[in-house]
């Protein structure tokens, strides 16, 4: 056995006891969750930082893999920043800049719909369908009603259905991220011996 692939089953071992997130997923800062009625509306806002230590601080949860941004409104599946996410972020200071900064706010938020649209269209999963009609309804303008709208700004969210869990969580919609990681070109794995498609890029 070679150390690259002692390397492979210590990391699985580590996610089999939630030491270290699955592959296709990565540990990540999250402080709000917006929780979704079936019909895809916002219910309420959970603040779900840590408060351990006293002062609220984002909690580290496992979500699917974070994007590479390299100057593109690549958006995360299923969380992200509220200018992703929601559509809003913190004030620009510089008047002279707001419009611009508005635009690129508008873009992204763009993006991420678009991104999840695709990738969501045909899955039949009741959650996953509540989150495509929430962003068919959801408007920048309603973020001020939110419960902790001030303090959710530039944070990092994520979703759920009313009474239920993560969206993230969800087999089904895991399946089709998964699935999404796995196209493109296929290729031999010299380390596990099995067919799979070919990163062209690495996380971190």
């Amino acid at each position: 056995m070679t150390i690259l692939n002692s390397l492979v089953g210590l990391y699985e071992r580590l996610a089999a006891d939630e030491t270290a997130p699955t592959v296709g997923f990565s540990r990540e800062n999250i402080s709000y969750a917006v929780v979704l009625s079936p019909a895809g509306k916002v219910e309420d806002v959970q603040d779900i930082r840590d408060t351990a230590g006293g002062k609220p601080r984002p909690s580290r949860r496992d979500v699917p893999r974070a994007v590479s941004r390299t100057g593109q409104p690549l958006p995360n599946f299923l969380w992200d920043n509220t200018a992703f996410a929601l559509g809003v972020k913190s004030e620009e200071p510089d008047p002279a800049k707001r419009e611009q900064v508005a635009l690129k706010v508008k873009v992204k938020h763009a993006a991420f719909k678009d991104f999840h649209r695709q990738l969501l269209a045909t899955c039949e999963d009741h959650g996953a369908r509540a989150f495509l009609r929430f962003l068919d309804r959801w408007r920048a303008a309603d973020f001020e009603k939110l419960r902790y709208a001030e303090d959710m700004r530039d944070a990092n969210v994520v979703f759920r259905i009313d009474g239920a869990g993560f969206l993230h969580e969800r087999p089904f919609v895991r399946d089709i991220w998964l699935k999404n990681l796995e196209q493109g070109e296929k290729g031999l794995c010299l380390v596990t011996g099995e067919r799979a498609a070919i990163a062209r890029l690495h996380p971190p």
